[in-house]
């Protein structure tokens, strides 16, 4: 089981999202996409992090650290912008873990 430490790291990332997208406003301001539907596919993430036999690769989580993307919106939003560009900066370190299915 080569690569657990890249593999810890992006699910740190996607558990820290997923607080950070569980203590945001209903108001999501100009976000194209709610923060409800960006939960969905961070939970989705951990999902098939934790058993990708079984589970569905969100093939839209990719979008939702692209520039401009969902999660960007809503950090500017509630105000933790900052930390969503560390946040992104990591996911695109660690991202290829997610398509690995030899866990």
């Amino acid at each position: 089981m080569e690569n657990w430490p890249d593999r810890l790291k992006l699910f740190a990332v996607l558990s820290t999202v997923k607080v950070l997208l569980e203590t945001v406003s209903e108001n999501d301001g100009w976000a194209f996409e709610s923060s409800k539907e960006s939960l969905k596919t961070i939970n989705n993430a951990i999902a098939f992090f934790h058993n990708p036999q079984e589970e569905k690769y969100p093939e839209d989580i990719t979008r939702q650290f692209g520039p401009t993307g969902p999660l960007q919106e809503i950090s500017i939003s509630n105000g933790w912008d900052k930390v969503y560009l560390k946040l992104a900066e990591e996911y695109d370190k660690y991202a290829h873990c997610l398509k690995e299915t030899n866990f």
